[in-house]
């Protein structure tokens, strides 16, 4: 690794642990309701609408997103952007009143109570699960570790890196909760949102 990419290779390991030491200090801080499944799912319902607004928009953005669309047309972004709104209203006026009538904190439990059959949340749990496990994280962690192999240099095999990187998530997302990861995300979004600034006002200048 070159002297360059190791202090960038050392800035992203800082701002990285800072999101992560600014994540336990709000978590620790925290009013827990008592309700585990609550607290784990729904952070307790005391998420302010800043982290909720925050996870949301970051929850959108991946490193397809990210390593993928770069050489897209802006247009196919917007679009695909934009075709987020219905769904979210959608979610909205429809879906978060059936949670609260059956009061639900997931999908599975929503079908369950909304068939009275244990045997959909136990099927449709497993189809996520595996379609997460073998379609969705395969994806995100190869995809997250070229471009960190890539823009680092790392001599490391991109399993090795893509390991640290599952291990980095599964470490804050399984022992956190919901909580810790709309936290992580809004601080995550700040990180993202202020280098984009940074980067176009320093091509501006050059």
């Amino acid at each position: 690794m070159t002297a360059s990419g190791l202090i960038q290779f050392s800035v992203f390991l800082a701002l990285t642990a800072a999101v992560g030491v600014i994540t336990w200090w709000h978590c620790r801080k925290a009013d827990r309701s008592g309700n585990e499944a609550k607290e784990y799912f729904l952070a307790g319902s005391s998420l302010s609408w800043v982290f909720i607004a925050g996870s949301l928009t970051l929850t959108n953005i991946n490193t397809d997103t990210l390593v993928g669309w770069n050489g897209n047309q802006m247009l196919l972004v917007v679009g695909w952007e934009l075709a987020g709104v219905p769904g979210l209203i959608l979610l909205a006026k429809v879906f978060v009143p059936l949670y609260y009538k059956y009061n639900c904190t997931t999908v599975t439990e929503l079908l369950e109570r909304r068939y009275d059959n244990k045997h959909i949340r136990a099927t449709v749990g497993s189809i996520f699960l595996l379609g997460d496990v073998l379609i969705f994280l395969p994806i995100m962690l190869y995809t997250s570790s070229l471009l960190l192999k890539s823009m680092f240099s790392l001599e490391a095999p991109i399993v090795v890196i893509a390991s640290c990187t599952a291990l980095v998530g599964a470490a804050y997302a399984i022992g956190g909760g919901l909580r810790a990861v709309a936290i992580s995300d809004t601080y995550s979004g700040i990180i993202v949102l202020g280098m984009a600034l940074l980067v176009a006002f320093l091509s501006l200048h050059a």
